[in-house]
């Protein structure tokens, strides 16, 4: 994370090729993705990808453009492209506790509406980061592994939108295509559904 920008240099192995996309680059966090174009004396090209990925801080730092830093981190949930780790049917009085926020901010927990929410957790809602001035500076998407619908609880609905989405009915997207992949596999199946089956069923229950 302390990376924040790169120098890319390539040199042509001959003095009739040509080599662009070199140069400084400054890294956001996440991917980052440089382009190398190469034309060689024969008039063929060739494009080289270089992907870097710089990571968050370790406490989750969020930079603002003012520099003021505001930093949220967890013992209980993890923290990442999305807030994962919460079990179903989580209150959201419970959920808030186990989140830290440095002395520079503060959050709220929002329904995908924007609205604050008091009641159950669910896929979708977001994790609002605000610094002292009361300016939102990040927000993060919360998965239940299970909870498609984004009601908060796992139950045959889910399986239900889970198969629509298998069989071209409907498509998933974002935090709730992320809630469908219980097998965390990368794909969407049949067998993310079996999985919500045995949770309701109560012979496992879905790893958040």
């Amino acid at each position: 994370n302390a990376i924040s920008s790169v120098t890319v240099s390539a040199n042509a192995v001959s003095g009739n090729s040509y080599v662009s996309g070199t140069g400084n680059y400054s890294l956001a966090v996440g991917n980052n993705t440089i382009k190398i174009n190469c034309k060689s004396q024969s008039g063929e090209t060739r494009t080289y990808t270089i992907t870097i990925n710089r990571q968050t801080s370790a406490n989750n730092t969020n930079n603002t453009a003012s520099g003021t830093d505001v930093n949220i981190s967890s013992d209980t949930y993890k923290i990442g492209t999305y807030i994962t780790g919460v079990a179903p049917e989580t209150m959201a009085s419970s959920f808030i506790k186990n989140i830290s926020v440095s002395a520079s901010g503060s959050i709220k927990l929002l329904t995908e509406s924007g609205k604050e929410n008091t009641g159950t957790v669910a896929t979708g809602n977001k994790v609002a980061v605000y610094d002292l001035s009361g300016n939102l500076k990040k927000t993060y998407d919360i998965v239940i592994y299970g909870d498609v619908s984004g009601d908060g609880v796992v139950n045959v609905k889910d399986s239900m939108i889970i198969r629509r989405h298998i069989i071209g009915r409907s498509t998933l997207s974002g935090a709730y295509m992320e809630a469908a992949d219980t097998s965390k596999d990368g794909t969407i199946n049949v067998k993310d559904s079996m999985i919500i089956r045995n949770h309701i069923l109560g012979r496992k229950n879905i790893e958040q």
